[in-house]
């Protein structure tokens, strides 16, 4: 779905993406990427395929946008991973299949501990903040002061109820006047509903669509 934010054209993708195709970037929040491996340490049993199915969604959007950039809302990573984890040598596969690709990143809550969290993706990191093209991108949307921009931190899912009193909750995109949340591209991730605002936009990720669901769910 393509989308006007603050004056700007912005292409809304259901695997959870935002392009900005005058910066030619690729955004996307909250990979989370090893959390599999954090809960197996706790003695937690998860599937370890869910690198994959995020890597999976990142790639049908590069696809898709033609994207030159890719740049990550922060917490790529969920918590400290080995290096001899095999979710490292997964992404040093995917780099190199992207290798044309400007990887960069915003530093999240999860991965200020991290000192090497870029290394893997071979990736440039911003820290805190970084200011491009009218906008700032961050990790936490409280962080904004008087700028406008992009964020993600908080997942946020939107839950909906049918006539039947189904409930339904979709990951979505929620914008202010001023800050668009995306929503967490990990593939495993939870989420966080929101409650939208008068004068707020939501976009809800389905199967295979962006819906505006603004007018349904305040």
């Amino acid at each position: 779905m393509d989308v006007t934010f603050a004056n700007n054209s912005v292409t809304l993708y259901p695997e959870r993406g935002a392009y900005l195709p005058e910066l030619q970037t690729l955004l996307v929040a909250d990979t989370h990427f090893g959390k599999a491996s954090v809960f197996g340490r706790a003695g937690i049993p998860v599937p370890q395929t869910t690198t994959d199915g995020t890597l999976r969604r990142i790639d049908s959007m590069l696809v898709r946008s033609g994207a030159r950039r890719l740049l990550i809302l922060g917490d790529l990573w969920h918590g400290r991973v080995l290096d001899d984890d095999p979710v490292v040598a997964r992404l040093a596969a995917w780099r190199e299949q992207w290798r044309d690709l400007s990887v960069e990143l915003v530093t999240g809550n999860h991965d200020r501990h991290m000192p090497r969290a870029a290394d893997a993706l071979q990736a440039t990191d911003h820290g805190e903040v970084l200011r491009e093209g009218g906008f700032e991108f961050r990790h936490d949307p409280a962080a904004f002061d008087d700028g406008s921009g992009f964020a993600g931190h908080l997942h946020p899912v939107i839950r909906m109820r049918d006539v039947g009193h189904t409930t339904l909750r979709l990951p979505c995109f929620h914008a202010t006047n001023r800050v668009m949340v995306l929503p967490a591209v990990g593939a495993f991730t939870g989420g966080h509903c929101v409650r939208p605002k008068n004068g707020d936009q939501v976009y809800a990720c389905a199967d295979d669509e962006v819906i505006d669901v603004s007018c349904v769910c305040r």
